[in-house]
C-alpha cells in the first residue's frame, strides 16, 4: 500500500527540481558565453590606397587612460598641467575703492558687461524698471526687505513679520579709464514705512518715506555681481575691504572733497547722483560736468529736502513738485582738492533755492 506524501515533502521535491533546472538552464540559453565564440574582432580598418591617413590621427598613438601620465608622455612644447589660453577670472574683474565708494573694473566692452549684469537680475526673476543699454543704466523695482532669521522657528515666523523697508538697486555701467575695460557702479536706495496719521481707535494710515542708503548692501550686491562676472564667492568676499569715507566740506563755491583728485571725485559724485535719484541726462568727463534735471520741492511746506526723491511709485498726498529744471554739476580741481559747484544751463553759478537743495542733497550723500 502506497504511503501518502505529506505537503512538506512535496514542496521540497519541487524546490530541488527547480534548482536543478535553473543550474542547467544557463548552458541551454547560452548565458555563459565564453571567448570561444565564432565572432571575430576586426583588427583595424584598412585605408584605401587613394586616401592618405591624416597626420596625428593614429588611434594607436592615443594614451591609455589606465596608464599614469609621465613627463615623457607629454608632447613637446606642452607645459604639464597647462590649461586653455583664457584669462583668469581674477584678471578680468577687480574691485576698486575710494573712501567708502566701491566699484568694479571689468575687462570687456560696456555693452557686453551690461548684458552680463542684466542676465543676473533676469535669471533671479528680479523685475527691472529701467534697462537701457545705451545709457548703461539698470534699475530694479522696489523689493520688500526680508526678515533675517537664523533658526528654523525664526524663519517660520518671519512670514508673519515685516521689516517695514523696501530696497531697490541702480547699476551704472560705463567705459573705464583704461582701454578695453568697463566700470560698474551700484547704488542702493531705501524706503521706510512710517505712520502718517491715525492711532488709537482710528484707522492707521502709513506711507513710504525715503531712508538712508546702506553701503553694506551695496557691497553685498557688488560681491554678487563679481561672482556673476567670473569670480568665485571666496575671491569676491576677500576683495570687499572695509573703508572710510573721505571728508566733504561746505565752501563758498559749493562743496570741497578734500585731497581728492578729479577722477576720484567724478566717480563719487556720479554715484551720489544715482543714490539721490537725480536724473542725469548727459555727462562730459573731460570737462567734469554732469548735466542733470532736478525737481525742486513745490509749495511752502517746511520739511526735509529728501522727502520727494525716490517717491516715483506712490501718491504725493497733495504735495506739488515744481517744474523740472536743468542744471550743471561742475567739478573743478584745486590745490585743496576737488570743488563741486551748481551751475545753470548757461554755465553760470546758480545760487537759487533749487540749486541749494541739489547741493544739500549731494552733501548728504558724500559726507
Amino acid at each position: 500500500m502506497l504511503k501518502r506524501m505529506n505537503p512538506f515533502q512535496n514542496f521540497r521535491a519541487v524546490l530541488i527540481v527547480t534548482l536543478l533546472a535553473f543550474a542547467t538552464g544557463c548552458s541551454w540559453f547560452n548565458f555563459g558565453r565564453n571567448d570561444n565564440s565564432n565572432t571575430q574582432v576586426r583588427e583595424s580598418l584598412e585605408v584605401p590606397p587613394d586616401l592618405a591617413r591624416p597626420a596625428g590621427t593614429d588611434l594607436s598613438a592615443a594614451t591609455d587612460a589606465r596608464k599614469p601620465v609621465t613627463a615623457s608622455s607629454i608632447p613637446a612644447g606642452t607645459a604639464p598641467g597647462s590649461a586653455p589660453a583664457t584669462a583668469p577670472a581674477e584678471s578680468r574683474v577687480r574691485l576698486e575703492r575710494d573712501g567708502a565708494q566701491r566699484w568694479l573694473v571689468v575687462q570687456g566692452d560696456p555693452k557686453r558687461v551690461w548684458s552680463e549684469v542684466r542676465d543676473y537680475y533676469l535669471r533671479n526673476k528680479i523685475k527691472l524698471t529701467t534697462d537701457n543699454v545705451d545709457t548703461g543704466i539698470i534699475e530694479t523695482e522696489w523689493m520688500t526687505r526680508p526678515v533675517k532669521a537664523d533658526s528654523a522657528v525664526g524663519k517660520f515666523f518671519s512670514w508673519f513679520r515685516s521689516t517695514g523697508m523696501r530696497d531697490r538697486y541702480r547699476v551704472r555701467v560705463e567705459a573705464g579709464r583704461q582701454p578695453g575695460t568697463s566700470e560698474v557702479f551700484v547704488s542702493h536706495q531705501a524706503l521706510e514705512e512710517v505712520i502718517a496719521s491715525g492711532g488709537g481707535v482710528q484707522v492707521v494710515h502709513t506711507e513710504w518715506q525715503p531712508a538712508a542708503s546702506d553701503p553694506l548692501m551695496e557691497a553685498e550686491m557688488l560681491s554678487t555681481l563679481m561672482t556673476q562676472l567670473g569670480l568665485d564667492k571666496k575671491q569676491a568676499e576677500s576683495q570687499l575691504l572695509a573703508s572710510t569715507s573721505e571728508r566733504v566740506q561746505l565752501v563758498k563755491e559749493g562743496l570741497l572733497l578734500t585731497e581728492q583728485d578729479l577722477d576720484s571725485a567724478w566717480r563719487r559724485v556720479g554715484q551720489a547722483l544715482d543714490r539721490a535719484a537725480v536724473r542725469t541726462e548727459d555727462r562730459d568727463r573731460t570737462a567734469g560736468i554732469f548735466y542733470v534735471h532736478y525737481s525742486p520741492r513745490g509749495g511752502s511746506e517746511k520739511g526735509n529736502v529728501l522727502t520727494d526723491w525716490l517717491m516715483t511709485d506712490r501718491a504725493t498726498d497733495g504735495k506739488k513738485e515744481g517744474p523740472q529744471e536743468s542744471y550743471q554739476v561742475a567739478l573743478s580741481s584745486t590745490a585743496r582738492g576737488t570743488v563741486i559747484g551748481i551751475r545753470d544751463v548757461a554755465g553760470k553759478p546758480d545760487t537759487g533755492k533749487a540749486a541749494k537743495e541739489l547741493l544739500e542733497l549731494l552733501y548728504l550723500q558724500l559726507r
